[in-house]
């Protein structure tokens, strides 16, 4: 089970660290990031952003609402919703 970074003490979030990146990737991420506070999205959120981006981009390049919906297999309800911005 894990713990919120506030209950794990920072030598066991820099020892996870290095088993998810190696050394030497863990240690520029902390350069990089080092105190700051952030949000790391799902990996289904950050498809589904990229998902609706690409459903934005090809909305431009003429493709209907229809076209959409079968290409993505989502309504096309669903796909106004993410023209929208919802």
């Amino acid at each position: 089970m894990r713990r919120s970074p506030e209950q794990r003490p920072a030598f066991q979030m820099y020892q996870e660290l290095i088993e998810e990146l190696g050394v030497d990737m863990a240690n520029r991420f902390i350069k990089r990031f080092g105190g700051e506070q952030m949000y790391v999205p799902t990996f289904r959120t950050i498809l589904r952003f990229s998902r609706d981006q690409q459903i934005r981009s090809e909305s431009i390049q003429g493709k209907s609402i229809r076209e959409l919906s079968i290409e993505f297999g989502l309504s096309q309800m669903r796909i106004s919703q993410v023209l929208r911005g919802k």
